[in-house]
């Protein structure tokens, strides 16, 4: 922990969020781009601030600023192509309004930012404790929950000033309240409220709603009109973020992912064909194949293993998000072919818990978890 807040990665989507927790409307947003940019040569190193300025390529722990110095360069020259910049991160509202929230107790915006971060990654240590707790042997969960929480992705995530943390949180909490506990009406409200931290949660929510109504057990099964009516509110509420935040598009979105950063992006048409797309694709999709996405389906494959021990897994809730878990990352790969390795850290920590409690455990196939305080190997040797 102290590690991260000490040497956070210091990412340019730090000074869109800073921008938008300072930015109320009553002040010219050049005076807020000047002071963006001034405040932050007090914070970072000399060759981080001339990193995030376009001065200096970027490094390896820093991909972003990396690919398009001449972009660096002229957001952080032009207050206006900054601005242009913003509804990509508006769509995403909770974080800033943290990061506000935080400054309104004289914590200076940017370590703010890293706090946010690490408060959420701190919720998410304590959730994978105490959900493993309810299996293991206090010293065993201990070691396991640290095998999770200080590999990567989620480890990298918290050094980097973004909202994919708290999402994580927010969803494996979701998820926790409904396998362990059954509090479907608290999972479900989680989830929505999911959606302005990561908007591309919407895809998770209307998935698991139909997965409620239509496949999981009994014990967990809603109405399919209740169902239709949180798929909506799900698609209402994406649709109201990106209209509130006046985004760009899906288009504008993937040529930004995956072609080049745009400083003026408000006006841009995509010249991107059907062959454009294909070669993207092609591209990204022998990437992610040689990287975490195997990495995933290894630990996914092992889970559902594990589980069919306990019992036949077309009546498991657990190995039923697991699958669920393999095809959700599909439609937003699709959409934003880079955006994988973030979409892996809910993925990876869903699915290695419950390996980890399916290796342990026998009393999960049927939902029906070791009551708290009575888990296998709890008190034996």
């Amino acid at each position: 922990m102290i590690v991260c807040y000490v040497r956070p990665f210091y990412n340019w989507d730090m000074l869109a969020y800073v921008a938008l927790a300072r930015d109320d409307g009553s002040a010219d947003f050049v005076e807020v781009h000047r002071n963006l940019y001034a405040d932050l040569a007090t914070v970072v190193s000399a060759e981080q601030y001339n990193i995030l300025t376009g001065i200096l390529p970027g490094k390896g722990s820093l991909p972003r600023e990396a690919k398009d110095r001449k972009y660096m360069a002229e957001v952080a020259r032009d207050a206006a192509a900054f601005r242009e910049q913003l509804p990509f991160y508006s769509v995403k509202p909770v974080y800033p309004m943290l990061i506000s929230l935080l400054g309104f107790l004289s914590i200076d915006h940017f370590h703010a930012s890293v706090i946010v971060t690490l408060t959420a990654y701190v919720l998410v240590c304590a959730l994978v404790w105490h959900w493993l707790r309810r299996y293991h042997a206090s010293k065993v969960t201990a070691a396991f929950a640290a095998l999770v929480v200080l590999t990567s992705p989620l480890a990298t995530l918290a050094r980097t000033s973004s909202p994919d943390l708290l999402s994580v949180w927010v969803i494996a909490l979701s998820t926790y309240l409904l396998l362990e506990h059954r509090v479907i009406a608290w999972a479900i409200a989680l989830m929505l409220l999911s959606i302005p931290i990561r908007p591309n949660n919407a895809v998770w929510v209307v998935v698991m709603t139909g997965y409620l109504a239509v496949w999981a057990p009994t014990t967990i099964r809603i109405n399919r009109w209740v169902a239709a009516g949180v798929a909506g509110a799900a698609v209402a509420v994406y649709v109201a973020l990106t209209q509130l935040a006046e985004f760009y598009g899906l288009s504008t979105l993937f040529y930004v992912a995956t072609v080049e950063y745009l400083p003026r992006p408000a006006t841009f048409v995509s010249p991107l064909g059907p062959l454009d797309y294909a070669r993207v694709y092609i591209e990204h999709l022998w990437s992610t194949a040689r990287g975490v996405a195997v990495v995933f389906a290894l630990i996914a494959a092992l889970a559902l293993t594990l589980l069919r021990r306990a019992g036949d897994l077309r009546n498991s809730a657990f190995a039923h998000i697991v699958l669920i878990r393999l095809a959700t990352p599909i439609p937003l790969w699709l959409v934003n072919p880079p955006i994988f390795d973030r979409l892996a850290a809910v993925q990876y920590l869903i699915v290695v818990v419950i390996a980890i409690i399916a290796a342990g455990s026998r009393q999960h196939a049927t939902l029906a978890p070791v009551p708290a305080g009575v888990g296998r190997g709890r008190g034996e040797a």
